[in-house]
């Protein structure tokens, strides 16, 4: 497994983990409405609006000076956790990761973000030079974790700077559908915790057709249509990444949607993907669908971002 698929891993897991910008532009045929930036209408997870409904903020009527308690302004703290599975070159591989901040994560000046109704493109510069994290170390943890109900045990542990080793083996140990549990011992800085997770069953994918060794065709000029027998997963992820140059420069394009598992298809508008072919000499083109279970619980003063993935589908693609 190289360290792009890696980083793509990581990205799915955690999200986007930057402000979006809504592009205001709703009335030009998206499906779905604007999302306001830091804002998300579902009210529970910190995605895309799949579950639907909008935030109803208190205190639109109120009186007075609205004032936030210090805490809910400083005290930033988060917790990551994910299991899955993935496709690496035609093979299924397991992944878990771990990880607990007290502020978030830097964003990445090398990328600009853009999203409407539940789809997002992120271009970034590859020769840009990478944000440092000022995180303060060591980071907090919770001890040892532990993950069970896969083929096999899996242990995460942290090391002297607080940060966890990521889990990754090219063999199927998380094949859903199925129940994990992950249970922490526990420190002085992360109380102990046990939460029983659902890996979705594998996706069946019913469009766009993929044929084995022979790229995926992607009209840019076409609405991209996704199709795929109704699943219980929270979320399908959908994800067509490019690479290739701008204005003499390496840079990727990604666009990224969320649709409701349920719903057996969603549709990314063809304006989202004018980005990827903004790029000159493309050099490489991936188009890749999995399920998703996503929630935030609450582990003491901790809100915990709990992802679990199904196995999806991968394969090259073509742009034309």
């Amino acid at each position: 497994m190289n360290a792009r698929t890696i980083a793509w891993v990581v990205l799915a897991a955690v999200g986007v983990g930057c402000a979006s910008t809504a592009d205001g532009t709703v009335g030009l045929g998206d499906a779905g409405r604007d999302v306001p930036p830091g804002v998300n209408p579902n009210g529970q997870d910190p995605f895309r609006p799949v579950d639907g409904g909008p935030i109803l903020v208190d205190g639109g009527s109120d009186t007075g000076t609205w004032e936030l308690p210090d805490a809910s302004v400083f005290d930033q703290r988060y917790g990551y956790l994910y299991v899955g599975s993935y496709l690496n070159a035609g093979t299924e591989g397991a992944y878990a990761s771990a990880e607990f901040r007290l502020i978030p994560r830097p964003e990445d000046p090398r990328c600009t973000y853009v999203s409407a109704a539940n789809w997002d493109v992120i271009s970034c510069d590859e020769d840009g030079e990478a944000p440092r994290d000022t995180h303060p170390q060591p980071f907090p943890q919770a001890g040892p974790i532990t993950v069970r109900g896969g083929t096999e045990g899996v242990s995460l542990n942290p090391n002297r700077n607080g940060q966890y080793a990521y889990f990754y083996e090219q063999r199927p140990v998380f094949r859903g559908p199925a129940r994990v549990e992950l249970r922490a011992v526990g420190t002085a800085g992360v109380p102990a915790f046990t939460l029983s997770l659902d890996v979705p069953a594998p996706l069946v994918l019913r469009a766009p057709v993929i044929t084995r060794g022979v790229p995926l065709a992607v009209s840019a000029s076409e609405d991209l249509t996704v199709a795929w027998a109704p699943s219980d997963a929270r979320s399908i992820y959908v994800s067509l990444a490019a690479t290739g140059e701008r204005s003499g420069q390496r840079h990727s394009v990604r666009v990224i949607a969320e649709f409701p598992g349920a719903a057996g298809m969603g549709v990314i508008p063809r304006r989202a993907l004018r980005e990827v072919v903004s790029l000159s000499s493309i050099m490489s083109v991936n188009f890749s669908a999995a399920p998703q279970n996503l929630a935030t619980q609450r582990v003491g003063p901790w809100p915990v971002q709990v992802t679990t993935a199904g196995l999806g589908v991968s394969t090259e693609a073509t742009l034309r």
